[in-house]
């Protein structure tokens, strides 16, 4: 993903669409983690993102806006944008 698309997707994070980037970014994790010693599930185990019982990550991917842009984020892009939520929700 090129830098500017990353930082676009950034820019739209604010009180009304951070809860929607935090749970296509679990989903992510979730979905493409490649064991305990990745990076994805270093990440996952970093989120703060707790789904309820009836949430799904085919729900999300059918659903959610910004699970197709996430989903191409490597992983230092998906580490920024784990930084760039818990950031934005400690100043909530």
């Amino acid at each position: 993903m090129e830098n500017q698309e990353h930082e676009a997707l950034l820019n739209l994070l604010d009180e009304e669409n951070y809860f929607d980037q935090a749970e296509a970014l679990h989903a992510v994790l979730t979905l493409y983690h490649a064991g305990q010693w990745s990076k994805k599930y270093e990440l996952l185990c970093r989120s703060k993102f707790r789904p309820g019982p009836t949430w799904s990550e085919q729900r999300v991917i059918e659903e959610n806006y910004f699970f197709d842009e996430i989903e191409r984020y490597n992983d230092d892009e998906l580490e920024q944008l784990m930084n760039e939520l818990e950031q934005f929700m400690e100043n909530l």
